[in-house]
Formats: structure tokens, sequence, C-alpha cells
């Protein structure tokens, strides 16, 4: 946004390329480390209750970026940012498991990263729009577009709170014989409200499954190849001389 002005994020940060890559590595050490256990907590505090939590914190991380003033406080907003999303794709994974059968489970996952996929669009839209923004009440176009998607995330965060179903026992919109039915119908490895120990063992049971590997490996193949293009695809296509 805005590149070669002097709003542009690097120029008004003082940031070189090599310190603008460290962006995304700030962001993703936090985002590994932090999955596991927040998907603990989220067994702790319901699923509604732990991932507005989580949305709402990360509305609040994007919308600091647009105070800060140097690339080390950018550097610690990503740390944030990447802290607070850590849990919110895997525990969306997790709450699935409450509610859908493993065959199940697929179509419900292109359900979201069509969501993904759409909402890049519309920050792509956005950015564009506060491309041609900036200077507007003394911001820049990417402090706008980091408040504006902060603002929507809080709002969203909230809303979840009331509206996202916790677990099929407690859904005071099913009956006995629907959170029955609903219960029945899983595996009987799958995940339970009742269920807030935590069991050591049934980690080092999946950490034996070759599955497990298997689908770690295609992961990371896939992550590196798609990341590549997702982080640096404007970059790429604004030096080709593009606007």
């Amino acid at each position: 946004m805005n590149q070669g002005t002097h709003q542009n994020i690097m120029t008004q940060l003082g940031m070189t390329s090599d310190e603008y890559n460290l962006v995304t590595v700030l962001y993703y050490i936090p985002y590994i480390v932090g999955e596991a256990p927040s998907n603990l907590l989220l067994k702790h505090f319901t699923p509604s209750k732990w991932q507005s939590r989580i949305i709402i914190t990360w509305g609040i991380c994007l919308m600091l970026h647009a105070a800060v003033h140097n690339k080390g406080g950018l550097y610690a907003t990503r740390f944030l940012l990447g802290l607070a999303e850590s849990g919110q794709f895997a525990g969306i994974l997790l709450q699935m498991c409450y509610w859908y059968r493993p065959d199940e489970m697929s179509l419900r996952l292109l359900y979201f990263y069509i969501c993904g996929n759409c909402s890049g669009i519309i920050g792509g839209l956005l950015a564009f729009g506060f491309d041609h923004a900036s200077g507007s009440h003394g911001l820049s176009g990417w402090q706008w577009l980091f408040l504006t998607e902060g603002a929507i995330t809080v709002a969203f965060g909230i809303a979840v709170w009331f509206l996202l179903p916790d677990f099929p026992e407690t859904a005071s919109w099913l009956t006995d014989r629907e959170k029955a039915f609903i219960q029945a119908r899983l595996p009987a490895n799958a995940p339970r409200a009742k269920e807030q120990n935590f069991k050591f063992s049934e980690i080092v049971d999946s950490l034996k499954d070759v599955r497990l590997w298997l689908f770690t490996l295609i992961w990371a193949i896939y992550t590196i190849g798609t990341n590549g293009v997702r982080f640096y695809q404007s970059t790429v296509i604004a030096n080709l001389g593009f606007t």
C-alpha cells in the first residue's frame, strides 16, 4: 500500500525488506506454540466463551498495529497477533469433533476455507480502498486497514459469545432426544463436553499413529507453497510494475 510514498508502512517504520520479512516469522512462532494449550483451555472455558476471547483479543491486536511507530512495535504486535490467533483454527477443528463424525468433517472444512478465501477477497478490496484514503484524519492507508478489520473482528467476537453453540449436551435449542441422537452417532473416541481432564497417554498414542505424521508432512508441504504465494503475491505484482 502507498508504495513509493512517505505513507508506505516500510518507509514510515524505517524497515528494510529483510527486516520486514521477520514480520511473518514472528507471527507464526507463537501461532504454532499456542495451538495445543489453547485447545486445552477451550475445553475448560467452553468453545463459545474461549473462541470469543480469542477473536476479541485478535481484533484488539489488529487495531494496535495502527499505533506502532517503529519496527520493534510492529514485531511485538505481530507476535501478540499470532498468539491470539493460535487457537482459532485448531479450536474450530476440535469443536467440530463434538458435533460431526470424521466422514462429515471434510465438507464442513470446505465451507470454512470458502469463507477464508472470501475474506481474502474482501480484505483486498478494503486494502485497495484505503490505499487511496491515506492521509485521512492523519492516518495512512495501512493504519486505517488495521483499525477497520480489527473493529470488525472485535464485533464478531462479541457475537460469538452469544451465538456459537458449545456442545450437543448443552444446546438449548435441541430436545433431549436430539441431543442423545447426535452423541450416539459419534465415534467412541469423539470428545465429550464432560471430559475436562487432560490425559498425557492420549498424546503419546496420537504420536505413535503414522497417519498423523503423514498428514503433518502433507500439511507442511502445502503450507510452504501456499504461504509463499499468499504473503508475497502483492509484492511480486508490484515489482512487475503493476499498480
